[in-house]
């Protein structure tokens, strides 16, 4: 038989070529395999997220707190600070100075109040020289004319006596009829007339001696009231000095740590004006550490007491060091007002900066402890920071306030997609 030169299987398909007798291999077996493998992946997969739970977060913002709360130093006056000595963790003690300030009202009144002193002071230095002047000057004249009446005094009172020898030998003369009673009356007449001369002199002797007195007195009283301006103003400097004082420094009322500083040296304060954010040392301490998160009003009925929270104070990276976890304590049935927010954080710029989104409801959570941790408290995924959690930490903070099967989060997603798919 002679050779062909086709191939066998070409002559075949020749002889047949719809080759209807002949099984066809539909799907490959490893293309079986894989399907079966791809199915049972799915089926897992539906059944892990149909048990497995996904959290469904609230976020909020917060801030550490000491469990008592923290409180404030406040100024108790008006003034620019002069001196400061206050800084974020330094430990103050009761009744310890942390600032001084310069009064300006109050050194303005002692400045007005020295200037008046040292007017008085002149004053009554030249009202003493003046009357010393005048007195001494008016009292030489007096001690003259004083020795001028003396003089007269004297020489009338030596005529006195010659006259009433000589009125008493007219007298005899006229009982013995040798003389008339002219004379004698002439005699008496004299006589009464030296005896009035005697008694103007007297008279002027008693009005200079009144007088003198009277410049004295005059004299006194006017030294008395300068002398008791001058000491009022004296009374008012003490005063003012020891207010000045007093209430130039200011003194810590709590034994504590500084959490924050509010001012700066030169700064002008008025009074009630806060200087500073303490955590009191005196505090009774429950052992808890406890976060107070603002979150919004949309979100804030949904949390409940118990439920968990994720902390991370500011700071710190949640890729680092991970969370605090926490436990809600209380959650308000109301949105807390600014002025609730200013009582609790002591803070106007933080509460201006919460409240720029709105409405907030406030949540307290408690941290969880952890000893065995550098910061004492406990940390999903390390060990935490060195350095403690201080109170008045900001902080950012995710509440888990319901847990879903992750099937009813992938599904409406896929839903979705399938719908943009069909359009």
């Amino acid at each position: 038989m002679a050779k062909s030169i086709y191939r066998q299987a070409a002559l075949e398909r020749l002889a047949s070529p719809e080759q209807i007798d002949r099984p066809h291999t539909l799907v490959d077996g490893k293309v079986w395999l894989a399907l079966i493998v791809l199915f049972a992946v799915s089926a897992v997969a539906v059944v892990w997220a149909a048990t497995l739970k996904g959290k469904v977060l609230v976020d909020g913002r917060g801030v550490v707190l000491q469990s008592a709360g923290l409180r404030e130093i406040v100024a108790d006056t008006s003034g620019r600070i002069e001196a400061l000595d206050l800084a974020p963790g330094m430990i103050v003690e009761r009744d310890g100075v942390v600032a001084r300030f310069r009064l300006s009202e109050l050194q303005a009144e002692l400045t007005e109040a020295l200037a008046g002193r040292d007017d008085a002071t002149r004053r009554l230095a030249e009202l003493r020289r003046i009357y010393d002047e005048r007195n001494a000057s008016e009292l030489a004249a007096e001690t003259e004319r004083l020795a001028a009446i003396a003089d007269g005094k004297r020489a009338i009172s030596r005529s006195l006596e010659l006259l009433q020898k000589k009125a008493e030998a007219i007298r005899e003369l006229v009982s013995r009829r040798i003389t008339g009673r002219d004379e004698l009356i002439n005699t008496e007449i004299l006589g009464t007339e030296t005896l009035e001369r005697l008694a103007v002199l007297e008279r002027e002797e008693g009005i200079i001696g009144l007088r003198r007195l009277e410049r004295e007195n005059a004299s006194r009283i006017s030294l008395l009231d300068e002398q008791l301006k001058l000491e009022e103003i004296d009374r008012r400097v003490t005063r003012l000095q020891e207010r000045i004082a007093r209430e130039s420094v200011l003194r810590s009322p709590y034994d504590g740590r500084v959490v924050e500083v509010k001012v700066e040296r030169g700064d002008v304060l008025a009074e009630g004006a806060a200087l500073a954010i303490i955590d009191p040392a005196d505090a009774p301490d429950s052992g808890e550490k406890i976060a107070v998160v603002f979150v919004s009003a949309d979100h804030g009925k949904r949390v409940r007491p118990g439920m968990e929270a994720e902390i991370v104070p500011g700071g710190y990276r949640r890729a680092e060091y991970g969370y605090i976890p926490a436990k809600v304590v209380s959650a308000s049935e109301v949105p807390v007002t600014p002025a609730g927010m200013r009582q609790l954080l002591r803070n106007d710029t933080l509460v201006a900066q919460l409240t720029a989104g709105g409405t907030l409801f406030e949540i307290r959570v408690v941290l969880e402890l952890d000893a065995s941790k550098p910061s004492g408290l406990a940390w999903s995924s390390s060990q935490g920071p060195d350095a403690p959690i201080e109170p008045g930490n900001l902080l950012e903070a995710q509440i888990v306030v319901d847990r879903i099967p992750l099937i009813d989060l992938i599904a409406p997603r896929l839903y979705s997609l399938m719908r943009l798919g069909d359009g």
